[in-house]
């Protein structure tokens, strides 16, 4: 029997909840983003931004040329986890077989759920509307067999769509799509791939397992799968993840304290961001600065309870950032690591039980 599994992606969670939140925004073009460093990277764009080819990773000053009047929001990681937290609500409520991928993208395996629906076309459609009724939010939804061709339906009807991409359409479906679309692929894999002429899954099928193993090593054995649309990888709401890590490399060495916050803040939003979106709490926090004379160093803290809240990560990391050399020291790398986690749902065990 053929698997019913759906891939849910928010559409630009961080812009649309800043828009639900300030209806002055509504319908403007408005980036969220850490506006004081010159070359800050938009987190989220709107769909009005969108439309002026404004996207995810883009500079802010290149921004800023496409849209001079564009709206520039601080991203507000407290209230994005609210939200997440009852978009899983939702989903939960018609299976319990979630996989968190970030904090707005979710695996769902509704082969056996809890509504009894048949048709996972359906339950999608049930989803998207209590999302939007509840939350004002929209979501893009794809549909298939296995994970691999659900992600790559729900990027096909973006914002507010609803892809099924049904067996006998996989042969038609891989010979449009990217290469780049495939999940986990590195960006030294798409550079060899680009090297060997090779654009999309079907052109990537000439080659045979042995071939892709001699070009991508352990992982072309896997890239063979996924170009031909196989995946047979289980949706899992377990992970054995230890650590959550986000590192950034700076391209102008500094000690300018107001641009080293800045940069903590994005890390500390990367590494929160997954811990949400895992249902996980942390205990231990741990910065890691590498100074211009490459010394490497690390501070750590473990608190007194778990957590799952920004704020409070944050301010541990700020409170750490003391405790180093930088009013002495230029950096060139920061970094932003959590482990000792605890399920949210022990937690909740121990607080009620």
């Amino acid at each position: 029997m053929l698997r019913k599994i759906i891939h849910v992606s928010i559409d630009s969670l961080f812009a649309s909840v800043e828009q639900n939140n300030n209806p002055q925004w509504q319908d403007k073009p408005l980036v969220v983003t850490m506006p004081s460093l010159d070359q800050g990277v938009v987190n989220s764009a709107s769909f009005e931004a969108g439309k002026l080819g404004i996207q995810p990773g883009m500079t802010t000053q290149r921004a800023l040329k496409l849209c001079p009047e564009l709206v520039i929001v601080q991203p507000q990681m407290s209230v994005y986890q609210m939200v997440t937290k009852k978009c899983l609500k939702i989903l939960s409520d018609f299976s319990e077989l979630i996989e968190p991928l970030a904090l707005d993208e979710y695996f769902i395996d509704v082969t056996d759920n809890k509504k009894t629906i048949e048709s996972p076309l359906d339950i999608a459609k049930l989803i998207k509307q209590k999302i939007f009724s509840d939350l004002q939010i929209t979501i893009s939804i794809g549909i298939s067999f296995n994970k691999l061709l659900a992600r790559f339906a729900s990027d096909l009807e973006k914002p507010d769509g609803l892809h099924m991409i049904r067996k006998d359409e996989v042969d038609n479906c891989l010979k449009n799509t990217l290469v780049d679309k495939i999940y986990g692929i590195s960006k030294i894999n798409l550079k060899k791939l680009r090297q060997l002429n090779i654009s999309t899954c079907f052109e990537l099928q000439k080659f045979s397992i042995v071939e892709m193993i001699n070009h991508f090593g352990t992982y072309g054995e896997q890239l063979y799968y996924f170009c031909r649309g196989i995946d047979l990888s289980p949706v899992s709401k377990e992970h054995l993840t230890k650590i959550i890590t986000s590192e950034k490399i700076i391209p102008i060495i500094t000690n300018n304290l107001k641009i080293i916050k800045d940069l903590l803040y994005t890390e500390v939003q990367n590494t929160v961001e997954h811990l949400t979106a895992n249902h996980f709490l942390t205990k231990t926090i741990t910065i890691k600065l590498r100074y211009s004379d490459m010394q490497m160093i690390q501070r750590s803290k473990t608190l007194k309870d778990y957590t799952d809240e920004f704020h409070l990560i944050f301010a541990t990391c700020l409170k750490l950032l003391e405790k180093t050399e930088i009013k002495e020291k230029k950096i060139k790398l920061i970094g932003v690591s959590l482990s000792n986690f605890q399920k949210e749902s022990e937690q909740l065990e121990l607080d009620f039980g």
